[in-house]
């Protein structure tokens, strides 16, 4: 009968895992010139390139929105020329009275200009290629925009602490030029802001002067009709006293007297007698303006010559404020000299240890064999 083959117990050496980290130790200090060469020439290529790689500058500005006062060159003028009258002279009569800016209003104006891809894309093509050399310039496009777009940035404030606050950031490798080329950013969306907002109220102007003119000749014309009319009616009533031989004023002529430039019974208006309807028509033939019996007409013509006359005057007008302006940097952002350096004792390090254990290894196949 087989009896099973008894257990074997294998007792560990409690000082193996020692005695392998001895020998490890061991194997190491054996090849620790080997170590020491490998740490030193992975910090020197690290130094050499600390010292050497391209430094690369940044600078900002900070940017909010205007105070109010700034903002006021565009309402100052504006209020009193956009203003709205009737023909009887009232103010706003007919709703349209201009609305005064606001510092949302402008600010909105300037950050959508700021954001916007076509003062990228100009200042893209205008400042940054041309700063490229020739042979730069020829790269792939999407290349370009990302490079350009990395050197360049635009951010925003916390949304609810600072939503009204931006920064635009540039990195570049001249410090002096990173630091003009932030202000020329900012300028550009300056621009082009007042020339939106200066669009905007010309063509404001214009619409406005072309109803008001147009509401003037319409009075105009209309009292033109009325004095014709009324002109009509007084020859009718002329030749009605002059058929019955009415010469002078019947009492029945205090029923015929004028309201303003109607009458109130046209059919008694020959009582009046032929010799004061003479006069009347004499008077009315020539007139040769109806302006000053329109209601308003001067209040309105003024108007108009103020729409005309204005003319809007920015130059002192901000439309953004530079809460902190770009300083030219002296302190480059990158390379991170110590950093670097760091990194390639720790990297050279590691590298050297693998290399002696690797060595190791093979010095002791070869012994073993």
């Amino acid at each position: 009968m087989n009896h099973p083959a008894p257990h074997q117990s294998y007792s560990s050496d409690p000082n193996a895992d020692e005695i392998d980290l001895f020998e490890l130790f061991q194997s190491l200090w054996q090849e620790k010139i080997l170590i020491v060469l490998v740490t030193a020439v992975i910090t020197a290529v690290a130094l050499i390139y600390a010292l050497t790689a391209t430094p690369v500058y940044q600078t900002q500005a900070t940017l909010v929105a205007p105070p109010a006062f700034a903002i006021q060159g565009y309402n100052e003028g504006r209020m009193e020329a956009f203003r709205e009258v009737s023909e009887s002279g009232d103010k706003g009569v007919r709703g349209l009275a201009a609305k005064p800016f606001t510092v949302d209003d402008i600010f909105k104006i300037y950050r959508s200009k700021l954001n916007s891809l076509q003062l990228r894309t100009a200042f893209f093509e205008e400042v940054y290629l041309p700063s490229l050399s020739a042979e730069e310039q020829q790269k792939n496009r999407d290349g370009l925009l990302k490079t350009f777009n990395k050197i360049l940035s635009i951010k925003q404030g916390d949304a609810k602490t600072d939503p009204n606050l931006y920064q635009v950031t540039v990195e570049l490798d001249d410090p002096a030029v990173a630091a003009d080329w932030v202000q020329q950013y900012i300028d550009r969306a300056i621009i082009a802001t007042k020339l939106e907002l200066k669009s905007n109220i010309e063509a404001e102007q214009k619409v406005r002067i072309n109803a008001l003119d147009l509401q003037i000749k319409s009075l105009l014309e209309i009292a033109k009709r009325e004095r014709e009319d009324q002109i009509n009616l007084l020859k009718e009533a002329l030749y009605i006293a002059e058929s019955i031989g009415l010469e002078n004023p019947s009492p029945l002529s205090d029923k015929a007297s004028l309201g303003g430039n109607r009458y109130i019974d046209n059919d008694l208006i020959y009582t009046r007698g032929a010799k004061t309807l003479r006069a009347q028509l004499d008077i009315l033939e020539k007139r040769t303006s109806d302006e000053p019996f329109i209601a308003g007409f001067r209040e309105l013509n003024t108007q108009l010559e103020l729409l005309k006359a204005f003319s809007l005057d920015d130059s002192n007008v901000s439309v953004v404020e530079i809460d902190e302006t770009a300083e030219v940097p002296t302190t480059p952002i990158k390379p991170k000299k110590s950093l670097i350096v760091a990194v390639g004792i720790v990297l050279g390090g590691m590298l050297g240890v693998f290399a002696a254990l690797i060595r190791s290894m093979i010095r002791k196949r070869k012994n073993a064999a």
